[in-house]
């Protein structure tokens, strides 16, 4: 469980001991008594994170129905290999692209670097079904651009015309193996009319690794250039480990051994698999919490 998580479990209890004693609530709650139910609200387990067990936060959060949230670790390999991309590119007005297998991460690391970095960061998460048209558009409302324009060129011209005006800004282009060829050449103008003044994170699946490789040995229109573009290479991830899965099962509230060791391996290096495992086992946790 997160400390954010925690927090708010918290103030969940401060608004219940509006209305009613600490002792009753915590008869209320059952499996605490009074005393530990203040160490909580006085934030005494954060100077000792042991102080208060996970099955006690269980039972809390099982009390008050509370939906946790998931803990992104930013220390990471992953997630800060491209958090130092998104920096870089950002910082130098360049383009880089970036390929791993499914459940690496590549989605939420994303999204964690344009949440921390508001100021000029665009995320845009693509799809199969888009056209040119509806791909524009949804990068200008990205950017805050109201209104919808219909006319590629004068999309273009609009996009072209706001960024040119910030300072650094840089643009987040998710699952790109998903977009057509015409979308790409759309992307690839942008990127020429902006060269120099604005950075470019592409992302995508192996397969769009394989994409890249096969346009540019076929000398597909825009291909050659955008592998130009991105500096000839495409940035690779590292596959799961037993430490990485440790440590996103302990910001998750899993920290037994034998728990993390049944996690890693239904793993199969995707991170996903992880997630629904240590989902599991958070529910196993709460039932055990409503049976004891």
């Amino acid at each position: 469980m997160t400390t954010q998580d925690k927090l708010q479990i918290v103030e969940l209890i401060k608004q219940q001991l509006a209305h009613v004693s600490q002792n009753k609530l915590a008869t209320k709650i059952g499996q605490i008594s009074g005393p530990t139910l203040s160490m909580v609200v006085n934030l005494k387990w954060k100077d000792n994170d042991q102080l208060i067990s996970a099955k006690m936060w269980n039972i809390l959060a099982n009390y008050f129905n509370y939906q946790r949230s998931w803990a992104i670790v930013e220390n990471d390999r992953n997630t800060r290999k491209m958090m130092n991309i998104c920096k870089h590119v950002q910082h130098r007005s360049v383009a880089r692209m970036i390929v791993g297998d499914p459940g690496l991460s590549k989605s939420a690391s994303l999204k964690l670097y344009a949440q921390q970095h508001t100021d000029n960061v665009f995320y845009i998460e693509c799809a199969n079904y888009l056209t040119k048209k509806e791909f524009l558009n949804q990068l200008r409302k990205a950017m805050g651009i109201s209104g919808e324009v219909f006319h590629v060129v004068e999309q273009i011209r609009g996009i072209v015309a706001h960024l040119s005006k910030l300072r650094k800004p840089l643009i987040i282009v998710d699952e790109m193996d998903k977009l057509r060829d015409d979308i790409i050449s759309v992307i690839l103008a942008l990127y020429n009319h902006l060269e120099g003044r604005c950075g470019w994170v592409m992302c995508g699946s192996m397969y769009l690794e394989k994409r890249i490789e096969k346009g540019v040995r076929l000398k597909k229109q825009s291909y050659r250039e955008l592998y130009s573009r991105v500096g000839g290479q495409l940035e690779t991830l590292y596959e799961l480990t037993r430490e990485r899965v440790a440590a996103i099962c302990s910001a998750n509230g899993v920290t037994d051994q034998i728990l993390i060791n049944r996690v890693w391996q239904a793993s199969d290096n995707d991170l996903r698999r992880v997630k629904n495992e240590v989902e599991t086992i958070r529910l196993e946790m709460e039932n055990g919490s409503e049976a004891a």
